[in-house]
């Protein structure tokens, strides 16, 4: 199936393209062009003209394949993503607990043995 219709021609903002490569039909790149009818003067697009397009659209069976193929796609993404998150916040939690269980000072540990058996040694 194919649709047309009629919409504005933008050049970006940040576009080299010259005024000659736009008026020379064998230099314009109608790639470069941003194609909306919304207002994009605004974020510094220049007008430059209507262009008319038409879209050939695939099967609606084809369509919905490729949006359950790019959603497919965000969702193992987002896993990765998430999975990187949780093993960072792990890693945190195992290096806070081995700061905590660390084991002490050959001195701390003969002062904690010395308590101890004076403890033992009074009762």
């Amino acid at each position: 199936m194919e649709v047309t219709q009629t919409v504005k021609a933008w050049l970006p903002n940040d576009s080299m393209t010259s005024p000659d490569e736009l008026t020379d039909q064998t230099k314009v790149r109608l790639q470069n062009l941003a194609y909306t009818n919304a207002n994009m003067s605004e974020y510094g697009y220049t007008l430059i003209g209507d262009a008319e397009i038409t879209l050939t659209l695939p099967e609606r069976r084809q369509l919905i394949e490729a949006k359950v193929t790019a959603m497919r796609a965000e969702v193992k993404k987002i896993r990765g993503e998430a999975k990187a998150k949780a093993n960072y916040i792990e890693s945190q939690i195992s290096n806070l607990l081995a700061i905590e269980h660390s084991p002490t000072s050959a001195a701390e540990h003969y002062e904690e043995m010395a308590r101890e058996a004076d403890r033992m040694g009074r009762n």
